[in-house]
Parts: structure tokens; C-alpha cells; sequence
């Protein structure tokens, strides 16, 4: 058995003549007429009844025929796949990621995604948050891993996979004078830095203010450069946040005599670094390939406290 007989079958049922039938298939009529013939006398059994008219497919054709299309939707199926298995190795990914995002093994994963896919073109960018958010919106990047303070604020526009958690401490420089153990009204009136810009619905400050019904505080300085915001946090008279990919760092200021922690009695929403791409967009089969290698190991907390900027620093 043949798929050209098969295929013959199909077009002489849907034309209605082996004449019509052998013109939509660019043949012969005699050859579709053999090629029928030779697949009745395999099987024993008659397929189609000749008229003049034409020719219509016997019962015993039209079963033939349904066993057949379910043979063609499976070879389209391995063309599709294959199709896809060449577009995958001219794929584009668009990357973005921020600094608690840089770990070990995002590098390794990344290292084994150009190797099992080595015509693919990596674009990895380093962002802010509300940037990320904004280019998976506008379809600039294809997937972003940064952290997430509210588990719901994209859950209707982004599929979301959390990787590992990263605590978090306000800090504020030494001399300046501020309780030591804020209430969350002090903390309200007190200035802040930040690296996300507002208003921005991902961010620490939105989160967690929200959290205790209130809007982001008045006095706000937005720095979106890290190195600066270590400098200024050292410099400013305003409340900072420290994930803990960034401890190491706050640690030495600390030491140092430059920095000190604020004990703040209620509740500090923790960051949950997740993998996020848009609900619209399909996964080509390079980032299912990705994705699975961060399910499969994903970075843990640890590995997030040895960042390669954090060597900038010591």
C-alpha cells in the first residue's frame, strides 16, 4: 500500500471522476486509474464503482478513505513538527532578566539551550521590571525572568513559572536619623529609593503599601541603574530595599559602618523570581526547551547570593 494510491482515492472522491481527480493531482489518467487498480488488488476488494458518470467510492472505499485521512493528518502533523524543527534553529529569543535573575544556573541552562539548539539567537538584556513588563506587552521580548512581589498582578496577561524565593530588608544609611523600628505610618512619610519605576503594579513599593491600604509614598527617588543605587543608598536619606541576591553587598556597608538595617514589625512581602511570557504568544519549541531545563533544575536562593556583579563590588 501506497500513500500516492491513498492520496488517489481521496481526489477521485472529492472530484468525482478519475479525469477531474487526475488533473487536481497534475497526473495522468491512466496512472491514477493504475494506481487505484493496483490498491484494490492488493486488498481484494473493490473501491470504486465506474460510471459513466464518473465514479463514487464504494462502502468499502468510503472506510478506506476515513482510515486514510487520519494517515494524511498524521504526515502533515510530522511536516508541521518538522517545519517547526527548522524554524527553531533560526530562532530569535528575546531574553530579559534582572540582576537576582543572573544565576549559575540560568547561565548553564542558557549554554545548554545554544547547544541543543545551535542556530538559535540569543538576546539577553538586563532591564527593570516595569521594562520587562512593558516589552512583553509591546512583543520587544519574548520571555523575562525578574521577581514578582504580588502573585496575582499579571496573572491575566502572562503564564508565570516561580523559580526560587528572595527575601527582603529595608536598609537605610547610617547618619540618617530615623526609627530604628518603623511603624508602617513612618515609613509612609519617610523618603524612599527605588529601582522600579512607578506607578508599576510589580514593584516592592506598590506591593507593599497596598498591602496595608495605602498609596506609594510622596517622597520618592527612582534609580534605575544598580551600581548608582548602591552608591546612593550609602549617600541618601531615604529607605532602600535589599533583595537577597544583594545581602553580600548590604552586608559590607553594614560592616563598614556606612549602612544599617531597619526592623520592621509587620509583614515585607518576599520576591518570588519567576519566568514569565505572554498568554498570546505561543512557546516555540527552543523556549519549551528552556523551560523544561529550569523546571528540571531550577536556580535556588543560594546560587542567587553569588551573582556576577556582586564580584564588582568586593
Amino acid at each position: 500500500m501506497k500513500l500516492h494510491q491513498l492520496a488517489a482515492l481521496r481526489a477521485v472522491h472529492e472530484t468525482g471522476s478519475l479525469l477531474a481527480a487526475a488533473g487536481k493531482m497534475n497526473l495522468s489518467q491512466p496512472a491514477i486509474s493504475r494506481a487505484i487498480i493496483d490498491l484494490e488488488e492488493e486488498l481484494g476488494v473493490l473501491l470504486l464503482e465506474r460510471t459513466a458518470r464518473g465514479a463514487v467510492l464504494t462502502p468499502f472505499g468510503h472506510t478506506v478513505l476515513k482510515r486514510a485521512q487520519k494517515i494524511s493528518q498524521e504526515i502533515d502533523g510530522i511536516r508541521n513538527d518538522a517545519q517547526l524543527q527548522r524554524n527553531a534553529l533560526c530562532q530569535h529569543l528575546v531574553l530579559a532578566i534582572t540582576p537576582p535573575a543572573a544565576t549559575r544556573r540560568l547561565a548553564e541552562a542558557l549554554a545548554q539551550l545554544t547547544s541543543v539548539w545551535p542556530g538559535i539567537a540569543l538576546d539577553i538584556r538586563e532591564l527593570r521590571s516595569a521594562q520587562i513588563v512593558e516589552g512583553l506587552r509591546q512583543g520587544h521580548i519574548d520571555m523575562g525572568i525578574f521577581p514578582w512581589y504580588s502573585p496575582h498582578a499579571g496573572s491575566r496577561q502572562f503564564n508565570t513559572l516561580p523559580l526560587y524565593a528572595l527575601k527582603v530588608a529595608l536598609a537605610a544609611r547610617m547618619a540618617y536619623s530615623c526609627p530604628p523600628r518603623p511603624n508602617i505610618k513612618q515609613l509612609h512619610g519617610m523618603p524612599w529609593l527605588v529601582l522600579d519605576p512607578l506607578p508599576n503594579a510589580w514593584s516592592f513599593i506598590s506591593c507593599f503599601f497596598h498591602q496595608y491600604g495605602l498609596c506609594a509614598p510622596e517622597k520618592i527617588v527612582n534609580c534605575i541603574s544598580l551600581e548608582m543605587y548602591i552608591g546612593m543608598a550609602e549617600r541618601l536619606d531615604a529607605v532602600s530595599v535589599w533583595t537577597e541576591a544583594g545581602f553580600a553587598i548590604l552586608e559590607k556597608q553594614i560592616q563598614k559602618g556606612t549602612m544599617k538595617k531597619l526592623a520592621f514589625a509587620g509583614e515585607i512581602p518576599n520576591a518570588t523570581v519567576c519566568v514569565c511570557w505572554p498568554k498570546t504568544r505561543p512557546l516555540s519549541p527552543a523556549m519549551k526547551y528552556f523551560l523544561k531545563l529550569l523546571q528540571e533544575r531550577p536556580p535556588e536562593t543560594s546560587d542567587a547570593t553569588e551573582l556576577a556583579f556582586l564580584s564588582h563590588f568586593n
